[in-house]
C-alpha cells in the first residue's frame, strides 16, 4: 500500500489506530506514514469515529458468534491487535485464552 492509499484512509475519516490496523503496522508507523504524505493530522482522543464504533460492533458480533480474535482480524481484514483494541471500544468481555468453543471441541 503506497503512502498515498494510506493518506486516504486518513482522510476518508479513519483514525490512525484504524489505519495501523488495516495496514498491519504500528500506531507510529502508520502515523510516520501520514506525516511523510503531509496529511493535516485531527486532534487526537477528541471523538470516536463513527466507522469506528460500527466497526467495534461488527468485531463484537462475530466475536460473539464464538470466533476467535484472530478469525474475527482475518474476516474484518485488520490486525489481531487491532481487533482486541475494537472489542475493548465495544465493551466486550473477553473469552479467558483457554476456552474452546463447543463446536471445535469433540
Amino acid at each position: 500500500m503506497t503512502t498515498v492509499d494510506i493518506a486516504a484512509l486518513y482522510d476518508e475519516g479513519m483514525s490512525v489506530r484504524g489505519v495501523a490496523g488495516r495496514i498491519g503496522r504500528s500506531y507510529s508507523t502508520a502515523r510516520k506514514h501520514l506525516l511523510a504524505a503531509g496529511v493535516e493530522m485531527r486532534p487526537t482522543g477528541s471523538t470516536i469515529a463513527s466507522e469506528t464504533l460500527e466497526l467495534a460492533k461488527e468485531a463484537a458480533e462475530l466475536y460473539g458468534q464464538d470466533l476467535t480474535v484472530r478469525a474475527v482480524a482475518e474476516r474484518l481484514g485488520y490486525s489481531h491487535s487491532y481487533v482486541h483494541h475494537l472489542l475493548d471500544l465495544a465493551e466486550v468481555e473477553m473469552r479467558p485464552s483457554w476456552y474452546r468453543s463447543p463446536r471445535t471441541v469433540r
